[in-house]
């Protein structure tokens, strides 16, 4: 029995020596496996689409996916490829085009101190490219605003577009006195007037905007800039938004002949004032101006008036023209004399209209006066959509010999416009414009229809529907 229980006993330690062994053994596996599967998964990696590509074309890609970033986003484009892994985030720290735009926001709720560090990389990533900063400032004393402002101070001569919204502060203000060579483009919008005229008490001489930007191409002033600035190079601009008052309007205008792009924004101007200032000027040509958007803001009248003021005005090149009547301002219209202007004017291809009250009469004549019209908007144009218009757009093979109405037109984009109509006048004119378009006709189809009534859905038939989806690229009917 002795002899017969040492025995086992021999097997069992022989048994747990052997497992052991086999652990050991395992253990080991278990390391080498661990490491090819390492391995395996940086092959993997290395294998990927996006890793194999060049690497210029993954910087392309990287270029292209910030471009489309918005102000949705959590956090900036540039920062998330950057966090992706190792091999991305060294494509996007040498890539300084990544980081040549910024978005500053200076609130109480950031922390004052590492946000300020966040700027100052960010700055650094971009060097040596021109940059573009948009910065947002909450006048507040526990902001690290002149902290931020130190910085921007630090690249100022890479500075190519800057945009301040907020409170005209100190330390904003200490920005705007140094020399910006680079500088193009300068957009202002700031809150407090008050708080703008009373810098321009205590701090004396203006601003020469022609001294510190000499370069400068695009400006967008704020209503009181006159208080900041003593001279604005005119001349040199080719992109201008202003506010201002009618009796400045042209005096303006006449020092900028270089301006593509122009937009004025304005309370609304009485008769007599208009009348006589259009009166006494001399015609005013823009020669290479394309885009025009004129703003009337109300004011205490019930009523605007700005058709002299188009008597003076000569845009041979312009084509694309946008009127906002905000908050529906009653304006003074008289299309036969706004047809003057559109003949010396030939090219218009957009017309867009905002709270507009002309009716649908003024709105065929300012088609019938745009040959060259491709887009149509319409917002908040209520008396402007009625049969009458529905039926001045139908194509009828009748009316062949005759010049259709808007005959380039592809485009409409109407939106909260009432419904103001009857439904089968809408069917038919789009029918005629999209539907029915006979081979070698004198009209060019619809490509793109979106009309939101913001009041009675407009409801067609079914059928209708599914062809019009199935004709043009993009159609909504609400």
């Amino acid at each position: 029995m002795v002899s017969s229980s040492n025995h086992s006993d021999g097997f069992i330690v022989e048994c747990e020596s052997k497992i052991s062994s086999i652990d050991a053994q395992i253990a080991g596996l278990q390391s080498l496996r661990a490491i090819e599967r390492n391995k395996l998964g940086k092959l993997k990696y290395r294998s990927t689409p996006l890793n194999v590509l060049p690497l210029e074309m993954l910087s392309e890609i990287f270029k292209f996916s910030v471009a489309a970033a918005n102000q949705d986003d959590l956090l900036p484009r540039a920062v998330v490829l950057s966090e992706v892994c190792h091999y991305w985030r060294q494509v996007a720290l040498s890539l300084p085009s990544l980081w040549s735009e910024l978005t500053i926001e200076v609130n109480v709720e950031r922390p004052a101190e590492g946000y300020v560090q966040a700027t100052r990389a960010w700055l650094a990533r971009s060097s040596p490219l021109p940059l573009s900063i948009d910065l947002f400032s909450d006048l507040d004393e526990e902001t690290p605003e002149s902290a931020i402002v130190n910085e921007i101070f630090g690249v100022k001569s890479r500075l190519k577009s800057l945009r301040i919204v907020g409170v005209y502060s100190a330390a904003i203000a200490s920005l705007m006195v140094v020399p910006l060579p680079a500088l193009q483009t300068l957009r202002l919008s700031f809150d407090d007037p008050e708080t703008l005229a009373a810098l321009d008490a205590t701090a004396g001489a203006r601003i020469d905007l022609s001294v510190v930007a000499p370069h400068l191409r695009t400006v967008v002033l704020p209503e009181d800039y006159l208080k900041l600035f003593d001279n604005v190079p005119w001349s040199r601009l080719i992109d201008l938004t202003f506010f201002t008052h009618i009796d400045d309007t042209l005096d303006i205008l006449r020092q900028s002949r270089n301006l593509e792009q122009l937009e004025i924004r304005t309370v609304q101007w009485g008769l007599e004032e208009v009348t006589s200032l259009a009166d006494k000027e001399p015609p005013l040509t823009l020669p290479v101006l394309r885009h025009f958007s004129l703003n009337l803001k109300s004011a205490f009248d019930d009523f605007g008036e700005i058709i002299p003021f188009f008597h003076c005005l000569v845009f041979p090149e312009l084509t694309s023209l946008k009127l906002d009547f905000e908050m529906h301002v009653t304006t003074l219209w008289d299309h036969r004399k706004f047809a003057l202007f559109q003949g010396r004017s030939p090219h218009i291809q957009r017309l867009e209209l905002s709270n507009a009250t002309l009716d649908s009469a003024d709105l065929v004549s300012m088609l019938r006066f745009s040959p060259a019209l491709t887009s149509l908007v319409l917002t908040a144009c209520r008396k402007c959509i009625d049969d009458t218009l529905l039926q001045a757009l139908e194509y009828r093979e009748s009316d062949a010999d005759a010049e259709p109405l808007a005959a380039r037109l592809e485009v409409i984009s109407w939106s909260r416009i009432g419904h103001y109509f009857h439904n089968p006048f809408l069917e038919a004119m789009l029918r005629s414009r999209c539907l029915t378009v006979p081979p070698h006709s004198k009209i060019t189809r619809f490509k793109t229809v979106y009309i939101h009534s913001g009041e009675d859905p407009i409801i067609v038939d079914a059928a209708f529907a599914a062809q019009m989806e199935a004709c043009v690229e993009k159609f909504h009917l609400s």
